[in-house]
């Protein structure tokens, strides 16, 4: 699961045996300009907010990374293709983006989603969570480590 990259990486949330993945919290205000639509830019959260977001970054990333790797134990199912036969999707990266949903949507209602495999919510606190639920899918398909 990541943030978009910003402006301090923290590292910690993935281990050894999983990989590591980074959690950059990030705020950014995108603004396109239009003739005849006022624009409004979220506030950007508090440092207390960003440390909040940060650490529930890290918690949600490990529990995806635990039930990745007790799927990968068991057995890994590809459970589809996106652009070509090596562009995998298992059944471990919809269950863990499933279960980044459900963490985050149950913590912060108000956020927008954009998963890679397939998740779009749209929010309305100027937040939207970037998840790929495993960063580097075929790797964890052919049993090496360097996924997360």
């Amino acid at each position: 699961m990541r943030l978009l990259p910003g402006q301090r990486a923290t590292r910690g949330a993935g281990s050894a045996a999983f990989g590591s993945e980074w959690c950059w919290p990030r705020v950014e205000a995108v603004v396109t300009r239009s003739e005849n639509v006022p624009q409004t830019v979220p506030p950007v959260p508090s440092a207390e907010v960003v440390t909040q977001l940060r650490e529930a970054c890290e918690t949600f990333a490990r529990r995806a990374g635990e039930l990745a790797l007790t799927m990968r134990a068991a057995a890994v199912d590809v459970a589809a293709t996106k652009s070509s036969a090596t562009d995998v999707v298992t059944k471990a990266d919809l269950a863990s983006e499933a279960l980044l949903l459900d963490l985050i949507t149950t913590w912060r209602p108000q956020d927008g989603i954009l998963g890679e495999e397939g998740t779009q919510r749209a929010g309305t606190s100027g937040l939207t969570w970037v998840l790929d639920p495993i960063d580097g899918t075929v790797n964890y398909l052919y049993g090496r480590a360097d996924y997360a």
